[in-house]
């Protein structure tokens, strides 16, 4: 009785954990989104951890693995980086370094999703397809994980491509149409949102290879996870000096050709000088008043074709003062 009950505790502190993320003061989204993983990983091995005599069904516990990440890949972390994105940063070689692993975990975070769904097709979950990810996460001679991750952390926060990225985009506004300060901000969010992918992709398998009996892995993973920390800290320390310093002015700039209609309006005929005969000013065709009895009128027309002012000259179509 008492065995069951701890799993069925387990289970309810992750369904609460993954819907009511605690928001430390001060703390970004992406912040928000990276204590709330946290929380769910470490419940999560605390399930995979108790004791081996309890009566734990592995097949439950896979499947409450497999639905915690898929909701996480599916549900949550479904915002990709796009080249366009920081264009400005193009012409520089430290930041095309950055991008290949950026792109390297967004494809394998898109290979993971469709993996996560996969599992859910049939009855029992695919122990080879699972092995075989894992040995892609931590094996796979085109991309190392976790060499991906500490090459972003080496260029962006080692060598301090946070500062630079901030000057390009300041002389870069007129293209970006946001702040420095805005661009920095976007710029933690994507690299933080990538890497807290691959860290998850790290993390996910080292737990499915204990449910299969490959091995413990507790060690590994809170290694993993004090070096996971421990970078997040120092980009934050960073950044939040970066942020301080960065330019928080944006303006929109001249283009470098103007068209009419599309980059200006023009104003035109304002302010016109109208000159109409007394004739023309009322209902009657008279002239037997003074300026003084037309302070808010109209034209009334062109008397008899009369060329000297009406004729030459386009209607007024709206009142006279």
């Amino acid at each position: 009785m008492s065995q069951n009950c701890v799993f069925t505790g387990i289970i309810i502190t992750l369904l609460v954990i993954q819907t009511h993320a605690l928001k430390p003061k001060g703390a970004t989204e992406i912040d928000i989104e990276r204590t709330r993983y946290l929380q769910l990983q470490n419940d999560m091995w605390t399930l995979l951890n108790v004791d081996s005599n309890a009566n734990i069904n592995k097949h439950d516990v896979q499947e409450k693995l497999y639905t915690v990440y898929r909701d996480l890949a599916v549900s949550n972390w479904t915002d990709r980086y796009k080249e366009t994105d920081f264009g400005f940063l193009q012409r520089f070689y430290e930041w095309n370094l950055v991008q290949k692993d950026l792109f390297a975990i967004q494809t394998l975070w898109d290979a993971f999703k469709s993996f996560l769904a996969n599992q859910f097709t049939t009855s029992d979950f695919n122990e080879l397809a699972g092995v075989d990810f894992t040995d892609t996460v931590f094996h796979d001679k085109q991309l190392t994980m976790n060499g991906s991750l500490d090459g972003i952390y080496r260029i962006m926060v080692k060598q301090g491509f946070y500062y630079k990225a901030a000057l390009e985009a300041k002389n870069s506004i007129c293209s970006t149409k946001q702040s420095p300060q805005q661009m920095m901000y976007q710029l933690y969010n994507v690299l933080s949102l990538t890497e807290l992918k691959g860290y998850a992709m790290m993390q996910f398998s080292w737990m499915l290879l204990k449910t299969y009996g490959k091995g413990n892995f507790s060690k590994e993973a809170e290694i993993m996870k004090n070096q996971f920390n421990e970078r997040t800290n120092k980009t934050q320390e960073l950044l939040k000096r970066v942020m301080e310093r960065a330019d928080r002015s944006v303006w929109r700039c001249d283009p470098n050709h103007h068209v009419a209609g599309e980059t200006y309006e023009e104003i035109t005929r304002l302010l016109q000088g109208y000159i109409e005969n007394e004739v023309d000013l009322n209902a009657d065709g008279t002239c037997m008043e003074n300026c003084a009895a037309y302070q808010y009128t109209e034209s009334h027309g062109c008397f008899k074709g009369e060329k000297k002012f009406c004729s030459r000259q386009e209607k007024c179509n709206g009142k006279l003062l």
